[in-house]
């Protein structure tokens, strides 16, 4: 299951620009980026970067 960006934001309790943020900084790599550009994030791809 994939969750959007604006799911992982709201249970994070933070903000998508946040998580964008993150994201180029190499910190939270999302799994897959859709077509309109919208980014999702998978079990695996959170689980990974609570761990670095």
């Amino acid at each position: 299951m994939d969750w959007s960006i604006q799911d992982v934001a709201r249970l994070a309790s933070t903000t998508s620009r946040t998580l964008r943020h993150y994201g180029d900084l190499g910190l939270l790599t999302p799994s897959r980026v859709g077509s309109n550009g919208y980014r999702y994030y998978d079990e695996h791809s959170l689980l990974f970067s609570l761990r670095q």
